[in-house]
């Protein structure tokens, strides 16, 4: 296995700058919006044979150093007895918002799509789920709602009911990770998609100590956490006991590396939509993230947030090629 992904990880020194994309077995690749003709989200996650196939199509365009499970971040509320429903351009939709206690039993379709990838992948791969707190935000509003306001409101009228919620949460997503591991993963990514709508208090006392106490419970596993518009939270997500911290295009580069760096390794953080842009352009924001890392182990080099639907292959495959030739 190609091993410059984890050593970046580990901040170790790599043969090679690694790269991989957040989304990038999906929705920007022709075979697989050819699959969505055929098939609901539903029947492709649940499909262990497509799903790891999904996971894999990107390696016939990229010369990718990680794989990431082709899955969705809110696949772990069927472990709890909760359903939901992917909606057409508003994000999923939960249905049922009572909490059961954690079960690992209706992921098998999980365990197999770990167990085809493993011998088929020639790089590590990468496990994910959602943080507590965007878990729970989803289970109280519904479905994404600009600012979550309901969440908030919740934290402040039912704080102690918040915080036992909080408790089976993230039990559930600790349970849910080492699952993942034990299964063949080779790290594990939590997505806290809406840290963001969050004061820097709020988060400090009612987020914090979960999503550590989750870190803490996977020990010895290679840790990455990833929030968006959080760029007033970084000094408390900082203190995470993970290998790797992500940031979206909104947090300068060299301020997390400087920052952050001292404790973690960095992935981040090209914005998306500058690959709708010519090369050129591309090239110059590359230069710039290029200087900023020189000389850093512990760079792993990722988009700010998820590859967006429509980008053009061909920009992915030279922003690759070009990283690659970063001298470490």
């Amino acid at each position: 296995m190609k091993k410059d992904f984890i050593k970046a990880c580990l901040r170790e020194k790599p043969d090679r700058v690694p790269v991989w994309f957040m989304r990038q077995a999906g929705r920007y690749i022709p075979e697989y919006l050819e699959l969505r003709k055929k098939y609901s989200m539903r029947e492709l996650v649940k499909n262990p044979e497509l799903s790891a196939k999904i996971t894999l199509m990107p390696f016939k365009y990229l010369d990718l150093d990680a794989a990431i499970l082709f899955s969705d971040l809110l696949v772990i509320l069927w472990g709890f007895g909760i359903d939901f429903e992917w909606g057409k351009g508003e994000g999923p939709f939960v249905k049922d918002k009572k909490i059961e206690s954690f079960s690992l039993m209706p992921f098998n379709f999980l365990k197999k799509e770990i167990e085809i990838l493993k011998k088929e992948l020639d790089v590590p791969l990468i496990g994910f789920t959602s943080a507590p707190f965007t878990l729970l935000s989803y289970l109280i509003e519904g479905r994404f709602q600009r600012d979550f306001p309901e969440t908030r409101k919740f934290i402040y009228k039912k704080s102690l009911e918040w915080h036992d919620l909080m408790e089976k949460i993230s039990h559930g997503i600790a349970e849910f990770l080492k699952f993942q591991a034990d299964s063949g993963c080779d790290a594990l990514m939590l997505f806290d998609s809406w840290a963001g709508a969050l004061s820097t208090e709020v988060y400090s006392k009612m987020i914090f100590p979960y999503t550590q106490k989750i870190f803490k419970s996977i020990e010895g596993k290679i840790r990455i956490y990833f929030s968006v518009a959080s760029t007033h939270l970084i000094t408390i997500i900082n203190g995470y006991s993970c290998e790797v911290i992500g940031v979206d295009w909104r947090v300068p580069l060299h301020f997390a590396i400087d920052f952050l760096g001292k404790e973690h390794a960095v992935q981040g953080n090209l914005d998306p939509a500058i690959l709708f842009s010519n090369f050129d352009m591309i090239k110059k924001e590359l230069d710039k993230i290029k200087d900023v890392r020189r000389g850093i182990n512990g760079f792993i080099f990722n988009l700010g947030h998820g590859i967006l639907p429509g980008t053009p292959i061909d920009n992915l495959k030279k922003i690759i090629q070009e990283v690659h030739t970063w001298q470490i």
